[in-house]
C-alpha cells in the first residue's frame, strides 16, 4: 500500500494505520525507513485524537510535497507546456520552481519511475517544459544522500564533462528543493 500511494502522488511521507481486533499501530513512512508505534488500544484517547490532529493539520504535515504545485488548465503557460509535450489539452500539469534564477518547471507523468520499494531514492524522470525558456528538458528527481563526503549527482556530472567522459548526460543545473 505504501509503494501505491508514494507512486500515486507526490509525497514526502506516508501515514499509516494498522488495525487489529482490539488494538492499532500507526506507521510513518518515508525514503529513509518507518517509524512503527507502540500498541494503541481502541480505548485509548490518542487513537481518536490522531485522526482529529492528522484531518486539521496543514497538507505538508500529513506528507503531500507541497514543491510540487497544480497548474490549471487555463494557466498562461499551460498551452505552450501541453503542446510541447504532445499532451492532451484534458491532460494535468504540476510544477516545481527550483532554480535560484526562479524557473518554473511544467511536467505530467514520469517517463521512469524506481518506485520498487518503500524505501529508498524514489527516483522519478519527467520530461518537462521550462516556462520561462519555452525549452524542453530532462527533469530528474530523486530524494539524494545529504552527506559532507558525497558530492551531489549535478556535481559528478560536471567532473565527468570537465574530463571529456564520452556518454555522459549534459546535466545543466542540480538543485536540491528545500522548505
Amino acid at each position: 500500500y505504501v509503494m501505491a500511494h508514494e507512486a500515486a502522488e507526490f509525497q514526502t511521507h506516508v501515514f499509516l494505520v494498522l488495525v487489529f481486533p482490539h488494538y492499532a499501530r500507526f506507521m510513518c513512512w518515508d525514503w529513509s525507513g518507518v517509524i512503527i508505534t507502540e500498541k494503541v488500544h481502541f480505548s485509548n484517547p490518542s487513537y481518536v485524537e490522531f485522526f482529529w490532529q492528522f484531518s486539521h493539520t496543514s497538507p505538508a504535515a500529513r506528507g503531500i510535497d507541497t514543491t510540487v504545485t497544480e497548474f490549471p488548465h487555463n494557466h498562461p503557460a499551460a498551452v505552450r507546456a501541453k503542446r510541447s509535450l504532445n499532451l492532451e489539452e484534458g491532460d494535468q500539469l504540476f510544477g516545481v520552481q527550483l532554480d535560484a534564477r526562479g524557473h518554473t518547471y511544467m511536467f505530467n507523468c514520469p517517463t521512469y519511475m524506481a518506485v520498487g520499494s518503500p524505501l529508498g531514492r524514489s527516483t522519478c524522470v519527467f520530461n518537462a517544459y521550462c516556462v520561462e525558456t519555452g525549452r524542453l528538458v530532462l527533469l530528474k528527481d530523486t530524494w539524494r544522500v545529504v552527506s559532507p563526503t558525497q558530492n551531489a549527482e549535478h556535481m559528478i556530472y560536471e567532473q565527468l564533462k570537465k574530463h571529456s567522459v564520452r556518454n555522459v548526460c549534459t546535466c545543466k543545473e542540480g538543485w536540491d528543493v528545500l522548505d
